[in-house]
């Protein structure tokens, strides 16, 4: 009965105006695509590890539709996002842009500014049809919606009254975020649009399951924590702040966080298998260009930490990458580095479109020579401002700094606010040992590639309010307070 009657407020709320939870947007004018031009898929799954999934080698099953979708797949083992957080990283993926040249910072509206460019740009001005069914608030309209002529989001939009209540209720409680983010229906959404749609044609997905919090379907949640009560699992402190203010998570909440996780992957990998099976089935596969990844991984304890705030490190940023193109791509495992700002380009360049600036250099380039990654992270105001009330004692200004980033096969490192840290990759997953003073060479090279990254802008910065309904985004995501 609840849900039918906040069912009646949202379409009150969305009574008398255009733009709600899904957009459907006036056809730009479109090119006549080339006969045979591939469809394009790119699917985003939202905060997975790549060290977590089977397909990479991880123990448990978390992956198994990967795994088959992986043996016709080009699986890069050395793929790095560049940013450690859902904004910054899914506009870098569609623009092509490192995070100080877009300016995306999920920290001011619009959130994706209208002068960007991105793949769906292209792609629609090349004659593709292009649609996004995103599961995360935080890609929520407007901005995220330009270039694409059907947009889906969770939230609703509106400026009548019951439009906060409507997305409190929708992402902000238990039964409506189940309904509105899980994998089954942002998927049903994106196949409901290719039924209807003439190809080629372009969809960008974001799915959410392992993004906190952590609820898996009772299956999943059984079957990789065996003998935990549900209670048991729910007492465990998920808030990403709790562990900023208190740093440490003893092993059996440990293992209890890592197996809400890992049936989070289990479950979205199911629904992976689905959407594979269902485009095999239409004969739609074979001759789609697919591409999987993350915009970021996810801490379970390291660093005594859980989630993906603040601090920018090698469990955030290595992710998976899997292309399938039969006609254009060998299968096969790819150990050289790559990073996700080249994906764009990467993918027109396997559709054949010819691209200008980033986006036009044409397939995947090692990042450097000596194979160094780079990211970036600007200062999140917002979640520091959290623990300031939070805990008006603790001193946040270690944290209150933009960061640069920069990895190789065997150290990273990291710079901010006038500290740096080089660290061993394999052997110190906690980044508790130093090294700068032993390995200044490892140090020279990571700290100029880092150097070398575009600069945030410095000095002080206009204040830039969060209009109500970003506000309300961070906190349902459990961001802001």
């Amino acid at each position: 009965r609840r849900g039918a009657a906040l069912a009646g407020l949202a379409a009150a709320a969305t009574l008398g105006v255009a733009s709600h939870a899904g957009l459907e947007l006036a056809p730009r004018a479109r090119a006549v695509a080339p006969g045979g031009a591939p469809d394009i898929l790119l699917l985003v799954l939202d905060t997975t590890r790549r060290d977590h999934l089977s397909v990479y080698g991880y123990p448990l099953p978390t992956s198994p539709a990967l795994e088959v979708f992986a043996s016709e797949a080009r699986v890069y083992e050395e793929a790095w996002s560049v940013a450690p957080w859902t904004p910054p990283s899914h506009a870098s993926l569609l623009t092509g842009l490192l995070p100080a040249e877009h300016g995306v910072d999920g920290q001011a509206q619009p959130t994706f500014p209208a002068h960007l460019r991105g793949l769906q740009h292209v792609l629609a001005d090349a004659g593709w049809h292009t649609a996004a069914f995103v599961a995360n608030p935080n890609l929520h309209a407007p901005g995220w919606e330009s270039g694409f002529e059907v947009y889906r989001s969770p939230w609703y939009r509106s400026r009548h009254p019951l439009a906060g209540l409507v997305n409190r209720f929708w992402v902000g409680t238990h039964q409506g975020w189940d309904l509105t983010v899980g994998s089954a229906r942002v998927l049903g959404q994106l196949r409901a649009w290719w039924r209807r749609t003439d190809p080629p044609r372009f969809a960008f997905v974001n799915l959410f399951d392992p993004h906190r919090p952590y609820r898996p379907p009772a299956s999943e949640r059984e079957r990789f924590l065996p003998g935990v009560a549900l209670q048991e699992s729910e007492a465990v402190p998920q808030e990403a702040a709790h562990y900023h203010l208190k740093p440490g998570l003893e092993p059996h909440a440990a293992a209890i966080l890592a197996g809400l996780y890992d049936a989070e992957l289990a479950a979205m990998d199911r629904e992976l298998g689905r959407l594979f099976e269902w485009l095999s089935a239409r004969d739609e596969l074979d001759g789609a260009i697919v591409a999987v990844t993350s915009d970021h991984g996810e801490r379970l304890g390291e660093r005594g930490l859980v989630g993906h705030d603040l601090l920018p490190d090698d469990h955030l940023l290595r992710v998976p990458l899997l292309v399938r193109y039969p006609p254009g791509v060998a299968p096969g495992r790819d150990p050289g580095a790559v990073q996700l700002d080249a994906l764009a380009g990467q993918l027109l360049h396997l559709a054949g479109v010819p691209a200008s600036g980033v986006m036009g250099r044409g397939g995947f380039a090692t990042p450097d020579a000596d194979g160094v990654v780079v990211a970036q992270l600007q200062k999140q105001r917002w979640f520091l401002d959290k623990l300031r009330r939070l805990a008006p004692d603790t001193d946040v200004e270690p944290l209150a700094h933009d960061w640069k980033f920069a990895a190789d096969a065997v150290h990273a490192y990291a710079a901010g606010g006038g500290r740096e840290i080089l660290v061993e990759r394999g052997t110190d997953p906690h980044w508790q040992r130093d090294l700068s003073a032993e390995r200044p060479e490892a140090l020279a090279r990571l700290r100029a590639a880092a150097d070398a990254l575009p600069p945030y802008p410095t000095g002080p910065q206009p204040d830039r309010p969060l209009d109500p309904m970003t506000r309300e985004q961070l906190r349902a995501l459990g961001y802001a307070d």
